[in-house]
């Protein structure tokens, strides 16, 4: 299959690439949806999310472990139970950011983070209860180390 995206032009995908959002996301509850686009071949800090309903609306991503190294999302019972999420259930987070032409002034959604089962490729939306963590957290510093990765 394939699908034409403003950013990346013709993009090919399978069945299985597809990222099922049940109730969509805050705001885009109709979207449901999804493929994951990688920005970069050797680096999975930053990714786009982009609608498999509409071509204009895409997310920019971020994996909020890499960003924020002292990230520590606690899920709540329920959350659990609507993930249908055991202790060895595979799961990836992401944040969704708001990028600015002055980094600095670039955020990240630390409060409500995508949670992606790797095992049946669905996705949800969760707002967590830590007080820590909010919806426009401001990006860390970035660089790069010596190999092109990224370092916060």
């Amino acid at each position: 299959m394939h699908f034409n995206t403003p950013c990346f032009g013709t993009v090919e995908y399978e069945q299985k690439d597809i990222i099922h959002f049940q109730d969509g996301l805050f705001g885009f509850e109709n979207m449901i949806d999804y493929l994951l686009i990688h920005i970069s071949p050797i680096e999975d800090s930053f990714m786009y999310l982009q609608s498999l309903q509409d071509e204009n609306l895409s997310f920019i991503l971020a994996n909020p472990f890499t960003l924020y190294p002292g990230y520590s999302p606690s899920l709540s019972k329920e959350d659990l139970i609507q993930l249908d999420l055991q202790d060895d259930t595979p799961v990836i987070f992401y944040s969704i950011c708001v990028l600015n032409k002055n980094i600095a002034h670039s955020t990240c959604n630390l409060k409500a983070p995508l949670v992606i089962r790797t095992d049946t490729r669905k996705g949800f939306q969760v707002v967590l209860q830590d007080p820590q963590y909010g919806f426009h957290h401001p990006f860390p510093d970035l660089s790069l180390d010596e190999r092109g990765e990224l370092r916060c």
